[in-house]
């Protein structure tokens, strides 16, 4: 009794392919919304080694800011569904504080709002410290008044309604720091279940991967298909000849392929 391996090849490859349905299928039924972000900046001012003959003030409020940076805020829902109300939290690193906000990319199809819990603290900020730093800009401010300032100088708290497929938001913030040559940060959080927040890759690293990935399953699949035709048949030439030409053309069909799989892995975020 021989061991027919292209007998046998079939079921493994039916099995496997059940098995891979079976994983998708389950993916899909727990499938959660993927936001692809990234948070960029630009600083206000002239760089610290440049040469510049004479001084430059940035100035806020009629006082002398050190530090000013632009940050931009980009979030594209990168699921093949839309998705439902999205908290969008930011806030900034410790020695730095929120001066501004606006909305620099709102979709058609979203609405952008204030949190209420933010609102109320804001509100409580205005009623209870404001108006004692106008008359004192020095003055101590007692607890819990002072928490919620330190609070609100570091956060800011929006409600989008909603981020259709494929749909991008994008917020610019204004963050300034009281520490000279001090670089402020800006972190995102989405306060919700079923989301999933991804850096967005540097484009040149996505084609260097794809580049890699194309040319690896190229080369699997030209090894896989001479093992096919040489277990099958002993008359080598034909086979041969069909890997030469097909190796001449791996990286298309590689690409091909890789293209097709990121497809359906993505059709089930």
């Amino acid at each position: 009794m021989t061991f027919d391996i292209v007998s046998v090849l079939p079921l493994l490859i039916g099995g496997i392919s059940s098995f891979l349905i079976g994983m998708l299928l389950e993916r899909y039924k727990n499938r959660r919304i993927e936001l692809l972000y990234n948070i960029s900046y630009q600083k206000i001012g002239i760089p610290n080694d440049a040469y510049f003959n004479g001084k430059i003030k940035v100035l806020y409020n009629e006082g002398e800011a050190n530090t000013l940076y632009f940050f931009k805020i980009a979030i594209k829902n990168n699921s093949n569904f839309d998705s439902k109300e999205l908290p969008v939290n930011l806030n900034c690193d410790i020695d730095s504080y929120i001066v501004s906000h606006s909305y620099s990319k709102i979709p058609e199809t979203t609405e952008i709002n204030i949190s209420k819990g933010y609102q109320e603290k804001f509100n409580s900020y205005m009623k209870n410290v404001r108006p004692i730093l106008n008359q004192n800009i020095n003055a101590e401010i007692q607890e819990p008044d002072f928490s919620n300032m330190v609070w609100i100088h570091k956060n800011i708290n929006f409600v989008a309604s909603s981020l259709n497929r494929n749909d991008e938001m994008e917020f610019t913030v204004l963050v300034g720091s009281n520490i000279d040559n001090h670089q402020p940060m800006m972190f995102l959080n989405i306060p919700t279940s079923g989301v999933k927040l991804t850096y967005a890759e540097d484009p040149t690293k996505t084609n260097e991967k794809v580049g890699s990935m194309s040319i690896l399953l190229g080369i699997i699949t030209t090894l896989l298909l001479a093992i096919y035709f040489i277990v099958k048949d002993n008359m080598y030439s034909t086979q041969f000849i069909t890997i030469t030409i097909y190796g001449s053309f791996n990286f298309i069909i590689g690409y091909i392929i890789f293209r097709i799989a990121h497809f359906i892995r993505s059709y089930f975020k």
